[in-house]
């Protein structure tokens, strides 16, 4: 297994940490995985030969985006639903052929956006309203089976924030997991795969639900992790924060001052700006001899790197 300590040090980049989380999942006695999905501008599986995820929805409700996920500058799959019906926007994968109706695990990195107000549908397996759902007014959402098993409506689950979600299903016995804690155990068969051709999907309702979200990663397998397991791959999804200094230069700092300047994380947008003295002017921001802008403020977006940025004043 990777270190944290020497991830931390090589400031480790995306493709090589959700290497490090595959190793981790590899572990697994039983779980053998049949599809990852990591978004690299695609739909195809980084693992095995499972069919290509389809996109449904409308042609401008779905984009590959770079958003920090837990800290790092990652590539996601972006989802946008306006509305129930054709107006939704999600995914499908055909899952024959890779998993039994009733015993896998899924696991997903996701960060749900926006939606209908009293559930928003993350995991379905038929054509009922059965399955993984955030629930609950704004403020009050809860990660939850539906049906809700008595007595236990989920975790509090947050919007606008990436989580590490896992569903265990076996034996008509179900099991959910948040961000390395477990949030209800259930027995049923509502998670047994049950649509036609096999088929599941993420963030599509078949009545009035809607959701929007952005993913990071689904992942499939063939068999339950066990409880260790899953508590080790929550924290391998959440590697230790990469930090990157941006510091500016003053040409001729008797002339004025800047802000902005410091530690960011990466995939942070940093803003700087430039004030001049009374009687001087701003002349631009440089990279070396490029020059970056004439503003006297500089947006730098998606930081993935350390900044050494000249000012210069006249």
């Amino acid at each position: 297994l990777f270190s944290l300590k020497k991830i931390n040090k090589m400031k480790i980049c995306i493709s090589t940490l959700l290497a490090a989380i595959a190793v981790v999942s590899l572990n697994s006695a039983s779980a053998a995985i049949k599809a990852e999905f990591q978004f690299n501008n695609n739909l195809v599986t980084a693992v095995g030969t499972a069919p290509n995820l389809v996109a449904v929805g409308p042609l401008d409700a779905s984009i590959f985006t770079i958003d920090p996920v837990f800290g790092e500058s990652r590539t996601v799959y972006s989802t946008t639903s306006t509305g129930s019906g054709i107006n939704q926007a999600g995914l499908r994968l055909n899952t024959t052929g890779l998993v039994s109706a009733g015993t896998y695990s899924l696991e997903m990195v996701v960060n749900v956006t926006g939606g209908s107000n009293s559930y928003k549908r993350l995991f379905q397996t038929g054509t009922s309203d059965n399955g993984l759902y955030i629930s609950g007014v704004a403020g009050s959402e809860k990660l939850s089976v539906y049906p809700p098993p008595s007595g236990n409506p989920g975790l509090p689950f947050s919007l606008n924030t990436y989580h590490h979600i896992v569903v265990n299903v076996s034996a008509n016995n179900v099991a959910i997991w948040l961000d390395g804690s477990l949030s209800q155990t259930i027995a049923t068969n509502h998670f047994n795969i049950s649509a036609p051709g096999g088929v599941v999907s993420f963030f599509l309702d078949d009545s009035f639900d809607y959701t929007s979200a952005k993913t990071s990663l689904i992942r499939l397998r063939d068999n339950t992790l066990s409880d260790a397991e899953i508590i080790a791959l929550a924290g391998a999804s959440k590697p230790p924060l990469v930090k990157f200094q941006v510091n500016v230069t003053l040409k001729k700092p008797k002339f004025g001052r800047v802000s902005g300047t410091g530690s960011f994380t990466s995939g942070s947008t940093v803003t700087l700006a430039a004030k001049p003295k009374k009687g001087r002017k701003f002349v631009g921001w440089y990279d070396g001899k490029t020059l970056l802008s004439k503003s006297k403020k500089l947006v730098i977006l998606n930081l993935a790197a350390n900044r050494n940025i000249t000012a210069k004043f006249k």
